[in-house]
């Protein structure tokens, strides 16, 4: 009976190898097929080119600019959002050596010809391409990148720490940025509770800045922010009936949301010695020249990380500095999302982590 069993086995081998073959050239990934909806598509794996490599996507952190091109895609039907991520290395064309390797990557792919990229400010190239925008993103079981900004994790942290590191490195680089203009004893106002304020308090109170009021609407973040150590927080509208008591108080804002019109509104509270404004999400140009013109706003640099600050952040993590786990409020497996958007969308929430349930 069981020679006969074997030679019934032994034709099958080869139909067994056939079907593994079929199954990996095909991967998953969450598609934006029109506004505000995304799907979960199977689609064709790309052969490597020079300087690639394949990762497995092991965890995708939601940002809120992949929101932004959810709600409007530039290429719908085909587009891919995400960027911070973490994962193994599965493929190279290049340098077999590296993998097996947890990594992350710097999410924006400079030309490495121009000055900027020779410095590594790969953000500041002119020709850049970044992921989930102009190239597909991570929001997938796989993604190809270009191996020359890929971030080698170190070995005791997790997936969910480095597909969080990019988020943080935001905070980190705004820390030093805000060292360069004002000492510990200034007066800081963040406006907004969203997870890039969170990311800039975490570090400025790091660095030694404690006289930090923050204003917010959504409690789980206010929460975070008490427990991270700033000194006041206030809902919006409690802010704005104390104009009394912030007149001429603050010597920087950081600015962390969406609505434009809020800034100008916040003009009582400038000190008019000097007031420098940090837009941690986009502030207009013609906005921008009336806040300089009327009320002599300066402006410092946001959103300005380097690809050596992923290092940086690595480190206060690995040493206990920085929790990182305090942060992620919802995990929600890859193949759940397309039912799930409202908690991807939902403000309450700090960071939410997209799993690949098949890593």
């Amino acid at each position: 009976m069981a020679k006969k069993m074997l030679k019934f086995l032994i034709p099958l081998k080869p139909i067994w190898k056939l079907i593994i073959v079929i199954v990996n050239d095909f991967m998953q990934s969450l598609v934006i097929i029109e506004s505000g909806k995304l799907e979960l598509k199977t689609q064709k794996l790309i052969p490597l080119k020079n300087h690639e490599v394949r990762i497995r996507v092991a965890v995708s952190a939601v940002c809120g600019s992949d929101l932004k091109i959810i709600n409007k895609p530039i290429r719908p039907k085909i587009q891919i959002p995400g960027h911070e991520f973490a994962g193994k290395i599965i493929e190279s064309y290049n340098n077999k050596s590296i993998v097996g390797q947890k990594v992350t990557v710097f999410p924006m792919f400079g030309c490495l010809q121009c000055e900027f990229c020779k410095n590594r400010d790969y953000r500041d190239c002119i020709r850049k391409k970044s992921l989930g925008y102009d190239l597909q993103g991570s929001f997938a079981e796989e993604i190809i990148v270009d191996e020359r900004f890929i971030i080698k994790l170190h070995e005791k942290l997790n997936y969910e720490e480095g597909a969080l590191l990019e988020h943080l490195c935001c905070g980190f680089r705004l820390a030093i940025e805000v060292e360069k203009w004002i000492n510990p004893d200034a007066n800081i106002l963040i406006v907004g509770d969203g997870p890039m304020a969170l990311a800039d308090l975490r570090f400025l109170i790091q660095k030694g800045y404690s006289r930090i009021t923050l204003i917010g609407k959504h409690k789980e973040r206010m929460d975070c922010a008490n427990s991270l150590g700033a000194k006041r927080i206030l809902k919006n509208d409690e802010f704005f009936n104390l104009t009394d008591e912030f007149n001429n108080f603050f010597d920087i804002i950081i600015y962390t949301i969406n609505k434009e019109e809020i800034i100008e509104k916040l003009s009582f509270s400038f000190n008019k010695r000097k007031i420098i404004v940090f837009p941690q999400s986009r502030i207009s140009e013609d906005m921008m020249n009336t806040l300089s013109q009327k009320y002599g706003v300066q402006f410092g640099r946001a959103f300005a990380y380097h690809f050596d600050d992923f290092f940086a952040v690595m480190e206060l993590i690995q040493s206990g500095e920085i929790n990182v786990s305090e942060l992620i409020s919802a995990r929600i497996n890859m193949i759940d999302v397309p039912v799930s958007l409202p908690t991807l969308f939902d403000k309450s929430k700090i960071k939410t982590l997209i799993l690949n349930q098949n890593f």
